[in-house]
């Protein structure tokens, strides 16, 4: 009789227990915050390479990584934006009168050792600059439609703005009502820039008209931080781990990048080394190690997988584990090398702030400062 009062008193206090929960509301979970989404920038170059443009190609390949440098410093709800280049080349007369002396070198792209790779086989000769029909052409890249993206195209060359059948006016018309903005580099004097309609161009397009000395060449300062930055660039490079023959091929691009970037300068390369660790790369479709950092082990595997699948049945699960192994200690040591790039390349700029006076006169300083104006009105902070 005991035994059986026992279960009818469970029953009765679980009952009992439902009926005063059902009394209180329901408290639903928040949902997690959703992490604010990447900000992009789109930037397409457009550059003459006629004969007399060395000098320009020049200041642009010097200065490569220190203009992606600064669009890196800015942030839009604290995230750095994924930057996608493209690079044009006109009034090029190896290139064919059909295509008005035009060559897309390079479409929208964040591989941005290809582009790199690209404007150092850049060559000049004399030809046709038709500045109307080359922003016709890259007006038709792949542009985002979306809100709140930095859209921007660079123009340098130093003939007429109205050279050739199109008529500039209504295709940087159709740029700018896309949101696209059109800014204006004439390699030479101002006034002449502005009677050449170099001026009239920038503002029909929303943008700014700036001049550049194509043949000057920009002071270089060297910073106490320059040796020990390239040296962890070495030990950057060692990180990188390359699975399958199109992934040592870009790997193989990556090294002569870095050697490209030293041939024009010590601080080309120093800037190339911090661009390398603070850039959304092209690097994170074949570095495995990227991969993995990011969380995403599935194509890591399928690498792997690639990659041992010519040996001897018996020897692949020991290799692919070397191989994760090797892998797993690198994203670690990468992320040490990361943090004391970020540290001196810090210390690096606020020295170089004091060292350096503002130089007018040259590519990167003009593209720099319209950058960073125009990148402020569509939110950004730098």
């Amino acid at each position: 009789m005991f035994s059986s009062a026992r279960p009818q008193s469970r029953r009765f206090s679980f009952a009992l227990l439902l009926t005063l929960l059902a009394g209180f509301p329901v408290v639903a979970s928040s949902p997690a915050p959703t992490k604010p989404k990447q900000p992009k920038v789109q930037i397409a170059f457009l550059l003459d390479t006629s004969s007399s443009m060395n000098g320009l190609i020049n200041q642009t390949r010097t200065h490569l990584w220190d203009i992606v440098n600064t669009i890196a410093t800015a942030k839009r709800n604290g995230r750095v934006p994924q930057i996608e280049v493209a690079l044009y080349e006109y009034g090029n007369s190896t290139l064919s009168r059909e295509s008005g002396f035009i060559r897309q070198v390079v479409p929208l792209s964040q591989d941005l050792d290809r582009l790199s790779e690209a404007l150092f086989a850049l060559s000049t000769n004399g030809g046709d600059e038709y500045c109307g029909q080359v922003m016709q052409t890259a007006a038709q890249l792949n542009w985002s439609s979306e809100a709140g993206v930095y859209k921007a195209v660079f123009i340098a060359g130093n003939e007429s703005f109205t050279q050739g059948s199109v008529n500039y006016e209504p295709v940087v018309g159709g740029l700018k009502e896309r949101g696209i903005t059109v800014n204006t580099i004439y390699c030479g004097r101002y006034q002449d820039g502005i009677n050449l309609k170099w001026l009239a161009g920038a503002v029909a397009g929303g943008g700014q008209y700036s001049v550049i000395e194509q043949n000057k060449t920009a002071t270089q300062v060297a910073a106490p931080q320059d040796a020990a930055l390239l040296k962890l660039n070495q030990e950057l490079n060692r990180t990188y781990v390359a699975l399958g023959a199109p992934a040592k091929k870009a790997k193989a691009r990556q090294t002569k990048q870095d050697e490209l970037a030293g041939s024009m300068s010590p601080t080309a390369k120093v800037d190339r080394t911090i661009a390398k660790t603070i850039v959304a790369n092209e690097a994170a479709s074949w570095d495995v190690v990227g991969l993995l950092d990011e969380g995403d082990a599935a194509p890591m595997e399928e690498a792997i997988a690639q990659e041992v699948e010519e040996l001897p049945e018996a020897e692949r699960e020991e290799q692919a584990a070397k191989i994760r192994k090797d892998v797993t200690e690198q994203v670690n040591e990468r992320k040490r090398i990361k943090k004391e790039i970020a540290k001196l390349s810090k210390e690096r700029r606020a020295f170089l702030d004091k060292q350096k006076k503002k130089e007018e006169g040259t590519m990167d300083e003009a593209v720099r400062r319209m950058i960073q104006t125009q990148m402020k009105k569509t939110g950004f902070q730098f």
